[in-house]
């Protein structure tokens, strides 16, 4: 691709204020959100910040843009960890006050949504009718747009795939300005560029959500194992099994003390794997045998009863406890891959000795079916897939060192066949990273993009200087 597209200019800014409706905002103080993403490694100056309300005004901008040749950088609440929601041309287009969401449509299973509405928007309006989305995040505040711009990846994933994968339905405004309804029978290419397509394509404005009907409780089994083959062939079996709506396996260290190395004594750890199994249920609960089956005689260490709704909502107190301690202002080099199954039982381990134990929230790992992915969602070529993700609270800034150990893992995750979800820290790839992510569909991604691109407005930067604080 050889975009035209230019940096804007204060003059860019002030014609905007007469052609277009939405909010442009030019102040330090209000741009300063979006200077920075979740990931707090990369920092950038922001020209603008432009807070369209309807479709109709983001239509009206990206025409704009194309107009001028100006880029733009797609925005929801800026999670993205390596910069890509941060505008390396100074202007952000934040589609966070489109948050509308229609009423649930019960006879095709659905709700449409706005961009900018929270997945916890969408429980609220779902949950009275007895159902919620089929994939949902653990943090429930991320937006509808900026999740299916990724991936989306939660505790049900195992049975329905990702939250891409439950999205029939787009309305997006492509990087030529044109608005269009897509889906896999309607308008198919632009559908693809846009699920998985971190804004670089088009912007979807709003999407039509799969649903599920649930049952009002649901019991969780807390499994502990010594071993990491036991621990994945659990999971294997309670997934063949179809026993469980829920499924996350978490490795933990065990903090043995220190010992001797090439740089001296250091903390080791003995790891232990635990694993969550859920199964929702009406008025009768289940026992461990309905769900477990000959999983029941393992060691379980708790179980315990939610009303499913609330479930949902269960890694709030995470979140809570991160802002209350200063975390969610600190580095998050998150690191999120798909893993080929196959590869599991070696790649785990060599994972598992590079991870920094001053992080001490281990990896997590969740099987994900692969049906309904969009082609340009990476994925190992491999029956069985795996979602490992390192999620560390925080990492301060005494602490950054321990970023040498996570470039360590990402080489482990790409040399053993593994794909990055390119909503993380990325920083540590460059053009060349990227083009062998997409390995043989990079020439096809690239022409999505010129397709439905072709002037290069829409700039989601990949590839970024850190600037950590």
């Amino acid at each position: 691709m050889t975009p035209d597209a230019r940096d804007w200019s204060l003059e860019d800014l002030q014609a905007l204020r007469q052609d277009v409706r939405a909010s442009v905002v030019a102040a330090p103080a209000e741009r300063e959100a979006t200077e920075r993403d979740f990931g707090r490694h990369v920092r950038r100056t922001a020209l603008g910040v432009l807070t369209p309300r309807s479709t109709d005004e983001v239509q009206q901008i990206v025409a704009y843009a194309n107009q001028r040749g100006l880029r733009l950088t797609a925005r929801g609440r800026g999670m993205s960890q390596g910069g890509q929601s941060i505008p390396s041309a100074g202007v952000s287009l934040t589609l966070a006050e489109m948050t509308s969401i229609d009423p649930t449509d019960l006879a095709s299973g659905t709700v449409r949504c706005s961009a900018g509405a929270t997945w916890r928007d969408v429980i609220a309006m779902t949950a009275p009718h007895g159902l919620l989305p089929k994939v949902v995040p653990l943090n429930l505040d991320l937006t509808v747009g900026g999740l299916l711009s990724v991936a989306g990846v939660g505790a049900t994933s195992h049975l329905h795939g990702t939250a891409v994968a439950c999205a029939p339905e787009l309305e997006v405004v492509t990087g030529g300005g044109q608005h269009v309804v897509c889906s896999r029978l309607h308008e198919r290419p632009v559908y693809e560029a846009s699920l998985s397509g971190l804004g670089r394509a088009a912007v979807i404005v709003s999407a039509r959500i799969e649903l599920r009907p649930i049952a009002p409780h649901v019991r969780t089994f807390y499994l502990l194992f010594d071993e990491i083959e036991p621990w994945l062939e659990a999971q294997r079996a309670l997934i063949a099994s179809q026993r469980v709506d829920y499924l996350e396996g978490f490795c933990t260290p065990c903090m043995q003390g220190l010992r001797s190395g090439p740089r001296g004594r250091a903390p080791f750890a003995q790891w232990f794997y635990a694993l969550h199994a859920s199964a929702e249920f009406f008025d009768r609960a289940p026992d461990a045998r309905d769900v477990l089956g000959p999983l029941s005689r393992a060691r379980i260490v708790h179980q315990e009863d939610n009303p499913t709704v609330a479930f949902a909502a269960r890694y709030d107190p995470r979140f809570v406890a991160m802002r209350r301690s200063g975390a969610w202002e600190q580095a998050h080099p998150w690191i999120e891959a798909f893993l080929a199954g196959d590869q599991l039982h070696e790649l785990l381990p060599d994972i598992l000795a590079a991870y920094p134990l001053a992080l001490g929230d281990g990896p997590r790992l969740a099987f994900v079916a692969r049906a309904g992915a969009p082609p340009f969602l990476c994925m190992p070529d491999s029956a069985e897939v795996a979602c490992c993700a390192l999620l560390p609270t925080s990492v301060p800034t005494h602490l950054l060192d321990v970023l040498d150990n996570l470039r360590a893992i990402h080489g482990l995750i790409v040399r053993g066949g593994g794909k990055r979800v390119l909503s993380g820290w990325t920083t540590m790839m460059d053009e060349r990273a990227l083009e062998e992510h997409y390995g043989d569909r990079a020439e096809a991604w690239a022409k999505a993009r010129r397709t439905q691109d072709p002037r290069g407005v829409l700039d989601s930067p990949l590839v970024a200087q850190e600037q950590t604080r």
